[in-house]
């Protein structure tokens, strides 16, 4: 008969309280990363995985173009702009308090979805250009954007404001659509560690001098609204941590060399510029200055509230 092993009683006074420990893997330590390129494995592999040297059933690599591919992508999201439109076109027959036409409204929707995929598929930034319509550059790319942003919401402000409810039956539904999709940018922001027998110097120096000049070609080939470089040296972050530590010791304060944040119209141009294979160029020397096995990422919206000018907006009023 087996015997039953009397678990040991363990309160909570017995588990210590610490922060975990977030410096990661110490510089001596190797990782099966470390190990591969020391080999070349990496090297190898990268360069039988190009276009063209792929047998049958093989994963493709970053630098491949995706399966789905620029008409397939813009089917994707006309569908999603088409739904919206037609929930939209639902919502505003409600408010006037019209009997719904089914066929109608699935009929404007089916035309919505065309016109949205033409539009989408010759305008929105991808790492394909578009079969039958010319590369458009960023900066017309984005006045573009911004004057058929500004303008569909503006003028959708006017007809509920001026017009008849059956105008804005007909008008409300597709501008709705177009101010949606021309709207916010995500701004997507990403930590940077330097390796350890780098300076901090020497570190953002390698960026703005050696990868930049490479990498900006590529952004704006795919559109990238915007990059900010912000740099964080460990002199200042070490002082803000002795004056704000004694006031929340339970903060935790950053010790990255700097941050990047890109100006995106969606995460599928982060995308394009990844499998981009001029960007592989751009960040050939990465290994040997970026500490890669421990970084921050976030994506999402930014708001002003007080401008420059001392000027406060977007409060509600």
């Amino acid at each position: 008969m087996a015997r039953q092993r009397r678990q040991k009683d363990v309160s909570s006074s017995d588990i210590p309280l610490a922060h975990p420990d977030k410096s990661g893997p110490g510089p001596s330590r190797q990782t099966l990363l470390d190990l591969a390129a020391q080999r070349g494995l990496l090297d190898i592999e990268t360069e039988n995985r190009k276009p063209g040297k792929l047998p049958a059933g093989s994963v493709p690599l970053r630098d491949e173009q995706p399966i789905i591919g620029r008409f397939g992508e813009a089917v994707l999201w006309s569908s999603s702009l088409a739904m919206l439109h037609f929930t939209l076109d639902v919502l505003t027959q409600h408010q006037y308090a019209e009997v719904l036409s089914w066929p109608r409204v699935i009929t404007q929707s089916l035309q919505a979805f065309g016109v949205i995929l033409v539009f989408f598929y010759a305008l929105h930034p991808h790492s394909v250009p578009a079969a039958y319509f010319p590369r458009i550059p960023s900066l017309l790319h984005q006045i573009l954007f911004f004057a058929s942003s500004v303008g569909s919401g503006c003028y959708l402000i006017h007809i509920t404001n001026e017009y008849s409810y059956y105008a804005v039956l007909k008008q409300a539904p597709p501008l709705g659509v177009i101010w949606i999709w021309q709207g916010q940018p995500l701004k997507f922001t990403i930590t940077h560690y330097r390796k350890p027998q780098h300076t901090h110097k020497d570190f953002i120096k390698w960026i703005v001098e050696g990868h930049l000049p490479l990498a900006i070609p590529v952004f704006k080939k795919h559109g990238i609204l915007g990059y900010t470089l912000s740099v964080t040296p460990p002199t200042l972050n070490s002082a803000m941590k002795e004056d704000l530590g004694r006031y929340r010791p339970a903060w935790d304060f950053a010790d990255f060399d700097c941050f990047i944040e890109y100006v995106v119209s969606d995460t599928q141009s982060i995308k394009n510029v990844m499998a981009d294979p001029e960007w592989l160029g751009a960040v050939k020397d990465e290994e040997h200055w970026v500490n890669t096995s421990k970084a921050l990422a976030t994506v999402g919206y930014a708001t002003q509230y007080l401008l420059p000018s001392g000027e406060t907006v977007n409060l509600p009023k």
